[in-house]
């Protein structure tokens, strides 16, 4: 049975995870695609823009076969253990033998080297990367920089040891900042590492390397629109394809422009979702929401969005996805990092420095700063655009306010890198028809597989379930903030509170299941 893994958030499921599953199936022939997907909050340091179940929907919808819960500790983590605990977990299934994943940048030989060297870390890569952080730099220019001039010393020895580059820190300088010797060396690296994708694709790499993990790499290249690219090409739309496989084209939008777009619409979207529920159309046809119409026209036909907003959304999304998205915007809102603003303001003013320099990924200069400028709060996003600076970015910032207000600890971290990082398999959802695949995992995987989180408590040692819980937490937190957004939506009627439905608790939660 050829199963393979993919690791991701698909926030939301867009056509280029589409290509990916299509692409996976068609090079290998998989019988099987498991996917560790991200929970309610994300490696960015921010709410996922839909709750994992729908997500997790629209990713069964459009061809993969079963999702597995990576748990919040790593899903907001660094690059490293968000890589590390994604690997891990699909390891631990036991019949995952392949990962595939994107990269702008598909060169598996050249990945695997930089991978194999940052796992290494010599003692020129330490000097120089030492080097650069004295000198200011962010740590990811310094590590550039520091891998390009290891490249370069390998090149001129077989051994890197017998290099002229190594030695004191003054040689370290003249190495880091020889100019045109290592321009296009840094270039080259910068292409790797200076990327989301690329970067994580290393740490995959690394990650199988380190715990000498049977799984096989495929690397993708990916094409159409780029990682932080915010805008939606429309022009694109010529190049969408349904074959087959159902694979399609590039995609004409990243994630980040899809988030954008709704986001900057939250309130029309909710006035039109209001009156559609309210009786002035119709609910999205069950055909529709397992993908049986190929029209990218009829979501707009049935009125359930905004149209501008719908068709820039048709040429992005595979219709399934837009379906089940649509569909959710009836009973839930949208949720941003601001929509947290007054629980992380509440834990920041609360905090010493003390605790702060405690949280998940911070440190004691961080501490310090945030400590100092916790009176200038006013919401999430001013917070980290007043205080990110060239070492620390607007992200790892993000990342550290959502562990503070999640109560996600560095020591929470050690223990669960302690622990092999994967203590259990939570399964989200999966399709009808993966009998033999849910068989298979029950039979061979490492940790206990969840498909009731009541079961927790009987199968898992205490401090799995401490873990578990961080991640109940999350996702009641994400679940009522959804409920006090939309009780506070002063754009659309009362009527529509009355009539959308509560959602289920975390712990009431069922498996999705898709035919």
């Amino acid at each position: 049975m050829k199963t393979v893994g993919i690791i991701a958030e698909y926030n939301p499921f867009h056509n280029g995870h589409a290509c990916q599953i299509a692409e996976v199936r068609r090079r290998t022939q998989a019988d099987y695609i498991v996917v560790a997907m991200s929970g309610d909050f994300v490696q960015r340091g921010a709410p996922a823009i839909l709750d994992k179940h729908t997500r997790a929907r629209m990713a069964l919808a459009c061809g993969a076969d079963l999702i597995l819960e990576l748990p919040v500790l790593w899903a907001t983590a660094s690059a490293e253990d968000f890589a590390a605990a994604g690997v891990l977990l699909l390891s631990s299934t036991g019949c995952v033998d392949t990962l595939c994943f994107g990269a702008e940048t598909a060169d598996l030989p050249l990945l695997s080297s930089v991978a194999d060297l940052l796992t290494e870390e010599p003692p020129l890569f330490r000097e120089t990367l030492a080097f650069g952080l004295k000198k200011g730099m962010s740590f990811p220019a310094a590590r550039q920089a520091a891998v390009a001039a290891c490249m370069a010393s390998y090149r001129a020895a077989d051994d890197v040891s017998t290099s002229p580059c190594i030695g004191t820190s003054e040689e370290t300088e003249r190495t880091a900042g020889c100019g045109t010797d290592l321009h296009a060396d840094t270039e080259q690296i910068a292409a790797v590492l200076g990327s989301p994708n690329n970067i994580l694709a290393v740490e995959y790499l690394k990650a199988i390397r380190r715990y000498r993990l049977p799984l096989q790499p495929l690397v993708l290249e990916r094409k159409g629109a780029a990682y932080h690219d915010e805008k939606i090409h429309a022009a694109d739309s010529a190049a969408r394809q349904d074959g087959g496989d159902g694979a399609v084209g590039a995609p004409a939008a990243s994630a980040s422009a899809i988030r954008q777009l709704l986001l900057s619409h939250r309130a029309e979207i909710s006035q039109a979702s209001a009156s559609l529920a309210a009786g002035h159309g119709d609910t999205p046809s069950a055909s529709l929401a397992a993908g049986h119409d190929d029209t990218p026209s009829a979501s707009l036909a049935a009125g359930m969005l905004p149209a501008h907003i719908a068709r820039q959304l048709a040429v992005s999304m595979p219709q399934p996805a837009l379906a089940l998205l649509t569909e959710a915007l009836r009973e839930k809102p949208l949720l941003h990092a601001d929509d947290f603003s007054a629980l992380t303001g509440y834990r920041l003013l609360g905090a010493g420095a003390r605790e702060l320099s405690g949280v998940a990924g911070s440190t004691e200069a961080i501490a310090n700063r945030l400590y100092r400028q916790k009176y200038q709060f006013t919401s999430v996003s001013s917070f980290l655009s007043e205080n990110r600076t060239r070492e620390i970015t607007y992200t790892r910032l993000a990342r550290i306010l959502l562990h503070l207000t999640l109560g996600l600890t560095k020591q929470d971290e050690a223990a669960g890198r302690d622990t092999g990082y994967i203590s259990w398999l939570r399964i989200l959802g999966f399709r009808r028809d993966c009998a033999p695949l849910l068989s298979q995992l029950k039979r061979s995987a490492s940790v206990p597989v969840l498909t009731k989180l009541s079961d927790a408590d009987r199968i898992l040692p205490p401090d799995a379930c401490a873990r578990l819980n961080m991640d109940l937490f999350a996702g009641e937190l994400y679940r009522q903030t959804q409920e006090i957004i939309s009780a506070a939506d002063n754009t659309v009627p009362r009527t529509f509170h009355k009539k959308r439905p509560r959602s289920l608790s975390e712990l009431s939660q069922p498996v999705v299941i898709v035919p």
